[in-house]
């Protein structure tokens, strides 16, 4: 049986905890997968969705990593300090990671505790590392440039979401995500979110979705309805590179054309018509070519524009 693997996450801040206490044990926040194949450990709880199963944790900073059989005898005092401070270890699986500094160089063991109390070593891998999480993308994207790029999404449905997730994973580091609605049921055989956000106001879930891709972006979330709350959806937008507008009603839509013409911000207009049977998208660019009322000059129904 190959040993485990376990993710390190917040490593900054695992850094820090370390040269604030040099010699100490702190708990952690773990999710194991697979029956144990796989294990995550945060210092804090995490920004992007839970899952896997709940496990107990700790962190055992250290002034030297022990050798051979102390090893383990380092592990399971770590074990008992945990239970003595009346931690909750009733997970059937416990989580200790060493850590230590020696001739300057970051030292890590992590061993995996069983429901008898027996001790297995896993293998420690440090994510995610910023320069890193691009690499791959790298000469084929500038990552760089779309780091420092700002773009708004209103509307999170099947169309706004997928766009949003596709941005993460390009690289863009600055979301602003408006939308009022929450996911039901019947959402889910198209969105990218699953039953699990069920209820949820679909920025939120989204939100978490993209801070699973790239933990370092940042993103505004607005539960607000353009139609009713334009002035405030204005002041989050003007600011923006770029606007996606993924909404499904035409007010809405012209109330976004207003704001790209206002801010001079290019938007981009895409929807799906008459159940996906076909759809439109526009690009509008102030100044550089028609806007949404050039091309829709009054309010149609779906229908009527399909069957233009």
């Amino acid at each position: 049986m190959s040993p485990p693997f376990v993710y390190m996450h917040q490593v900054q801040a695992v850094y820090q905890n370390f040269l604030g206490s040099q010699e100490g044990i702190v708990p952690a926040v773990a999710f194991g997968f697979d029956e144990g194949d796989v294990f995550h450990v945060y210092t804090a709880a995490p920004k992007t969705q839970l899952s896997g199963y709940p496990c107990a944790s700790a962190i055992q900073f250290l002034s030297s990593m022990p050798t051979g059989d102390e090893e383990f005898l380092v592990a399971e005092q770590a074990r008992n300090t945990m239970l003595e401070r009346e931690v909750n270890f009733s997970a059937s699986q416990i989580v200790i990671v060493l850590l230590a500094i020696e001739e300057n160089q970051l030292r890590h063991r992590v061993f995996i505790s069983n429901p008898e109390g027996q001790f297995h070593e896993g293998i420690v891998k440090f994510i995610p590392e910023r320069s890193e999480l691009y690499s791959r993308s790298q000469g084929l994207l500038e990552t760089s440039i779309l780091e420092n790029c700002q773009v708004g999404i209103v509307g999170l449905g099947s169309g706004g979401s997928t766009v949003a997730l596709e941005l993460a994973k390009g690289g863009v580091g600055n979301f602003v995500l408006i939308d009022f609605d929450r996911l039901e049921l019947a959402n889910m055989g198209r969105h990218t979110c699953g039953t699990g956000d069920l209820g949820r106001y679909k920025t939120k879930a989204v939100r978490d979705l993209l801070y699973g891709k790239n933990p370092y972006i940042q993103i505004k979330a607005a539960e607000l309805d353009i139609n009713q709350n334009l002035e405030e959806i204005k002041l989050l937008l003007k600011d923006c590179n770029l606007i996606i507008a993924a909404t499904d009603n035409e007010r809405s839509r012209f109330n976004l054309n207003s704001i790209a013409l206002e801010y001079k911000i290019t938007t981009i207009f895409g929807r799906a018509l008459t159940r996906a049977a076909g759809g439109d998208i526009l690009r509008v660019r102030s100044d550089e070519g028609p806007c949404l009322g050039c091309v829709f000059t009054r309010f149609r129904s779906p229908r009527q524009i399909y069957e233009l």
